[in-house]
């Protein structure tokens, strides 16, 4: 139905992994469906990759009146372990027929050999109601990954409290690297999130005040800022001339 984005490979070059919008005739519900489903190929063998997850074929969790599915969330990335043997995605459970609804996240983990599926959850903070997945990084025999801590009655989409873990691949050993509070500085963006082998650091995007962007790292249990240049007012550099990049 649409192409393939958001692909990744493995660390050692054998696999790579994409998102790709599949669309079919749904008869429990009796109309066109589109569903993402995520696909899995040898870099030796580029045009045979399979699919090893679709979404709303494998039921997270039952209520009285709704059965909820994993879906894939395109919002996120793909990311493959080191050798290849995992695949890993941002997954959200929710009714089919409703898939663009608010609902818990989870890391999906795919087994790319055997399709074997499982779903890492993440455990809730002392005074907060929900830990919500935004972004992560496989990095050897780690993963890093970023979090929104949701308060009762909170609207995610506000600014509020965001952290930074590191896992193991099982999604074991849990240990909280750095936390911001909503409102403080630095403003973390969770995105586009980094690891430099050569500083073993990860990089990530914040603000260091309203419309002062930065990049940033974890030191000591704090972040701190790439000093890239010296801020002059909202968004002027000091010491950029038009053709330096």
């Amino acid at each position: 139905h649409r192409a393939p984005e958001q692909a990744s490979i493995s660390g050692d070059g054998s696999k790579f992994a994409f998102f790709k919008f599949v669309e079919y005739y749904d008869n429990e519900y009796q109309s066109t469906e589109k569903r993402n489903a995520v696909f899995v190929g040898n870099t030796a063998s580029l045009n045979e990759p399979k699919m090893v997850f679709e979404s709303g074929t494998i039921v997270s969790r039952t209520t009285p009146a709704y059965t909820y599915y994993y879906f894939a969330n395109t919002g996120g990335s793909t990311a493959l372990s080191e050798d290849g043997k995992y695949v890993y995605f941002i997954s959200l459970d929710s009714i089919r027929g409703a898939t663009g609804t608010d609902s818990p996240s989870h890391l999906a983990r795919v087994n790319t050999d055997t399709s074997e599926f499982n779903a890492i959850d993440f455990p809730v903070l002392p005074g907060y109601v929900e830990t919500r997945l935004t972004n992560f990084q496989i990095v050897g025999n780690k993963i890093y990954y970023a979090v929104q801590l949701v308060k009762e009655d909170q609207d995610s989409r506000t600014w509020i409290d965001t952290a930074i873990f590191s896992m193991d691949l099982d999604g074991s050993n849990k240990e909280l690297l750095a936390k911001t509070i909503g409102g403080e500085y630095p403003h973390i963006y969770m995105s586009n999130m980094s690891y430099d082998s050569s500083t073993k650091k990860l990089y990530f995007e914040g603000q260091v005040n309203p419309n002062i962007d930065g990049i940033y790292y974890i030191e000591d249990e704090g972040f701190k800022k790439v000093n890239l240049s010296e801020e002059l007012g909202d968004n002027s550099l000091i010491g950029v001339t038009n053709n330096e990049v």
